[in-house]
């Protein structure tokens, strides 16, 4: 796995964005490689990762090693719950699962109550501005 940086274009500027792949599918997909999240990896195997010896990581280096120090102690500086996260995921991972029809999905979503209007792209701005 490597850790590296890549800019995308967001609305009107380019934005980073730190990822973590697979150094044979990054060689083999370029640009269209899938980035990885690791929190339930062990630190030693984290630690181990390489850091692309990219202009782009190398000047963004602080923060993929703040990324790394926060995927590698995710679950507690010493991992203390991780195998316990572990074994909740396989277990939500078995199911049961309940499937719903579009029709029925509307109607759950409709007995959560009323959902706040939609905001223009200008009283978004207002409201956080």
């Amino acid at each position: 796995m490597i850790y590296y940086v890549y800019e995308y274009l967001h609305d009107t500027s380019l934005e980073q964005y730190i990822a973590v792949s697979p150094l044979a599918e990054l060689r083999e997909k370029g640009a269209q490689s899938s980035s990885y999240g690791i929190e339930y990896t062990k630190q030693e195997e984290i630690l181990g990762y390489y850091v692309a010896d990219t202009d782009l990581t190398q000047y963004y280096l602080l923060d993929v090693m703040v990324e790394i120090l926060w995927d590698a102690s995710f679950f507690g500086i010493k991992q203390e719950n991780l195998e316990d996260a572990k074994q909740e995921l396989e277990k939500a991972a078995k199911g049961p699962y309940k499937s719903f029809t579009y029709e029925e999905f509307e109607k759950y979503i409709d007995s959560l109550g009323p959902r706040p209007p939609k905001l223009s792209r200008k009283d978004k701005i207002r409201k956080y501005y």
